[in-house]
């Protein structure tokens, strides 16, 4: 079961934002092909998490970006039929102010998604744990009478 999902990306070039301050940036994720392009962008989709900037960010500013509606992207991870998880950006002005590459891309400071997954009992584990309830329930109550 996914209990954590973050987004990290590091910009590369100063990202000046000033005239378009407060802006909100929302990250959208959906079930992809590998390539992301203009029609991803009216493909269903789940936010996923947003951030708003007050002020321009730095070349080298890392975003780590804890993201939501984990169950939406659980629920794309079990679905053998999708080939990709993609995340796509979009900014609440309309206006595309930066890229996010690829882990293949060389030229930008690659976007990591790390998941964080709980473990979950297998059914013969949940067998033996329950015969060591009943042992131990057996021994309390020997030693009661």
């Amino acid at each position: 079961m996914l209990t954590d999902a973050t987004l990290s990306l590091t910009y590369t070039d100063f990202l000046a934002l000033d005239n378009w301050l407060p802006i909100t940036i929302n990250f959208y994720a959906y079930a992809g092909d590998g390539a992301v392009t203009v029609s991803d962008y009216s493909d269903d989709a789940s936010l996923v998490g947003s951030i708003t900037y007050t002020e321009d960010q730095d070349a080298g500013t890392t975003l780590d970006l804890s993201l939501t509606d984990l169950a939406f992207i659980q629920s794309l991870l079990d679905d053998q039929s999708v080939e990709y998880l993609t995340i796509r950006v979009w900014c609440t002005n309309d206006l595309f102010v930066g890229s996010i590459s690829s882990l293949e891309n060389t030229t930008y400071d690659p976007v990591s998604l790390t998941l964080e997954y709980s473990t979950v009992p297998l059914p013969s584990t949940l067998v033996i744990i329950g015969s060591g309830i009943v042992v131990l329930a057996g021994i309390i109550r020997r030693r009661q009478y």
